[in-house]
């Protein structure tokens, strides 16, 4: 999808792992970081464009997340992490 539409003009930004798609079996495990960052690498091989990706666990997790995977940090339910999430 990255390399067909990444020339495409409506393509602001692509979003990894929307709901559950890059959780583990555990979020105490680095499992979704580790899915995250390799998918990262991917899209960036292909497209220059901005990552975000929404989070939904720890704010700690949250917080290597939006340092390490996405480029827009976005916030999904639980909208009390937003204050200790640092973006």
């Amino acid at each position: 999808m990255v390399r067909r539409d990444r020339n495409h003009p409506s393509v602001l930004w692509w979003s990894l792992c929307n709901e559950y798609g890059c959780l583990g079996a555990s979020p105490d495990t680095n499992y979704t970081i580790t899915v995250g960052k390799q998918f990262r690498k991917l899209v960036k091989s292909l497209d220059d464009r901005p990552i975000s990706g929404a989070w939904n666990q720890s704010p700690q997790m949250g917080q290597l997340w939006s340092e390490s995977v996405v480029d827009v940090q976005g916030i999904n339910y639980n909208y009390a992490q937003v204050k200790t999430i640092r973006i």
